[in-house]
């Protein structure tokens, strides 16, 4: 399920607008946290235009200061190409973890709650920033791996699925892509 970026844009910049401290533009005074979240995102366009959703959000940097959540829930397609191991969940941790390239600081798990993830007795898999490395150094191309569908045998292979058994209790699919918040400072300041 994609976001609406424009709408997501649009409540953070309502939030943004908040911001007592100002900047002047122009002539004009303007808060300093709006200008930074349209800065910054003009920025990744110029130089990331391909910029998964996640690190668009995360660029924007709100509703909530980092660190957040973002979480989505339901089934999300799959055209199936290929003959690996795999399901909707760990398809889409594989397509995320391609389209972040190791973006520090944001994490991911992908998930269903009846503990099966396409014909896997799987759930599902963290993604970490280090993944595709860790994957690189045991010679696993993950785009070659998610071609084929294998997110199954992807995860797998580095330690990275979860697995809970069948739970018994299939109340939907599950999203959950956590942005880290500053290394150091409060973040206040930009």
């Amino acid at each position: 399920m994609a976001l609406d970026l424009q709408k997501v844009f649009r409540g953070i910049d309502l939030v943004n607008r908040e911001d007592p401290a100002t900047e002047e533009v122009d002539g004009v005074h303007q808060p300093k946290d709006w200008l930074y979240g349209v800065r910054m995102s003009e920025r990744l366009a110029k130089f990331r235009p391909d910029a998964s959703e996640a690190l668009q959000v995360a660029c924007r940097d709100q509703p909530v200061a980092a660190p957040c959540v973002l979480l989505s829930g339901g089934e999300t397609t799959v055209t199936v190409r290929g003959h690996g191991r795999g399901g909707r969940n760990v398809e889409f941790l594989l397509s995320l973890g391609l389209a972040l390239r190791g973006e520090p600081g944001i994490h991911a798990l992908a998930g269903d709650t009846d503990g099966v993830d396409g014909q896997e007795e799987i759930a599902g898999a963290v993604l970490t920033p280090d993944t595709l490395a860790r994957a690189w150094a045991r010679g696993i191309k993950a785009r070659e791996r998610l071609d084929d569908n294998d997110g199954h045998g992807f995860f797998e292979a580095l330690g990275d699925s979860v697995v809970t058994g069948p739970t018994l209790t299939n109340v939907n699919d599950f999203r959950a892509i956590v942005i880290d918040g500053p290394t150091t400072g409060s973040g206040a300041s930009r």
